[in-house]
């Protein structure tokens, strides 16, 4: 048998969070950035700022990628 594992690459999709949040502008996306990075803003906050620009990610995907336990962790 032929070893074709190094064909094979470690592909990481990103996570909900990250796709969700794609077409942020880069204003935007800057300063999700530094909330998600600040311990004293809340899930809670974010998850508001977020349905404000009409995207839908529950607390718990926001939870995930603020912990780094997420795909793109």
């Amino acid at each position: 048998m032929v070893d074709l594992s190094e064909f094979y690459e470690d592909i990481k999709k990103p996570c909900l969070f990250t796709r969700a949040t794609k077409d942020l502008s880069s204003e935007d996306k800057e300063k999700l950035t530094a909330a998600i990075q600040e311990t004293e803003i809340t899930t809670s906050s974010i998850d508001k700022w977020l349905q404000l620009r009409n995207i839908k990610v529950s607390w718990p995907t926001i939870r995930r990628h603020r912990k780094g336990e997420c795909d793109c962790g």
